[in-house]
């Protein structure tokens, strides 16, 4: 009777160690997180600063938000210091509001227009290594972004501003050990980018000449993206962020290869072409900044 104890004892007691090994290797093997994000950003967009250069359009006083959403994947390769991440950024707003000159009689005020619709794609795709694990990572890899406004009144006039580019980053990330199941992350991306902006408009003056503008010279993007998140991760599966992150970037491009189409009579083409140049190198508009400042909501799971 006492083997027979000892036998069923010692069957338990490897069948909890075998469990316990188990759900270590488990814990282990969670490689790959995947996260959906929400956003609340602040934009003071590429697409803003040309509506202010071609229509003299104003930066409303009142910012307001716009939403944004990003799902991401992170990947952990097995006996490796490298993961591998990608993510999928959009944000949308139906009217971006503006201001502009309004004049009864000799009266002069801003007053709220609507600017048209805004929409901002990122895609990202990076290869991160641990320099030290679970500690700092060296992040390098590419970046797309496509962003732009646009409007129009049937055939009265109608118009596109907006700026698309692909190109290489590379950054760095430092987390924090965990505390009550709380740790800090932290990064920083610098990113070149190639690729063209969009500068279309078509409407008519009062005697019903029609004006075109047509132009899509190359340009560059260059700037960073900063971030900083607090993570609570509620068990080995489940975990919930919050953070914020900051873009700045400059869109680069040469004035003098924008145009200026005088439909009705061409011969006044280099006349326009001269002034609405001029005014590009008077305004920056060739060097335009654009920030964006967001807090974000973060749910993710480990697998």
């Amino acid at each position: 009777m006492k083997k027979i104890t000892t036998i069923i004892l010692l069957l338990i007691s490897s069948q909890l160690i075998a469990e316990d090994t188990s759900q270590d290797q488990n814990k282990k093997n969670r490689s790959l997180s995947i996260y959906l994000r929400r956003y609340s950003t602040f934009i003071d967009s590429f697409e803003q600063r040309m509506l202010f250069q071609n229509f003299n359009y104003f930066d409303q006083n009142d910012k307001k938000s716009i939403p944004g959403y990003e799902l991401g994947i992170r990947k952990k390769f097995e006996n490796s210091n490298f993961s591998f991440q990608s993510e999928f950024q959009e944000y949308k707003k139906g009217n971006i509001g503006m201001r502009a000159t309004a004049c009864i009689g000799r009266y002069c005020d801003l007053a709220p227009v609507s600017a048209g619709a805004y929409l901002r794609n990122q895609f990202r795709n990076n290869i991160l290594y641990d320099y030290t694990p679970d500690k700092f990572r060296l992040s390098f890899g590419l970046r797309y972004i496509k962003s732009e406004v646009s409007d129009g009144s049937g055939y009265r006039y109608n118009y596109t501003i907006g700026q698309k580019f692909f190109g290489p980053e590379i950054g760095f990330e430092y987390q924090t050990d965990k505390y009550w199941n709380f740790n800090l992350l932290i990064h920083y991306n610098y990113f070149h980018l190639f690729g063209k902006i969009d500068n279309r408009y078509n409407g008519t003056y009062t005697n019903l000449s029609p004006v075109s503008y047509n132009s899509d010279p190359n340009a560059t993007y260059v700037g960073g993206e900063f971030g900083m998140k607090l993570n609570y991760d509620f068990d080995d599966l489940y975990f919930f962020s919050i953070g914020i992150l900051t873009i700045e970037a400059r869109t680069k491009v040469n004035p003098y290869a924008m145009t200026v189409n005088y439909v009705a009579d061409p011969q006044y083409k280099y006349n326009l072409d001269a002034i609405t140049n001029l005014n590009y190198v008077i305004y920056n508009a060739a060097n335009s900044r654009e920030v964006l400042r967001s807090v974000y909501l973060e749910a993710g799971l480990k697998l």
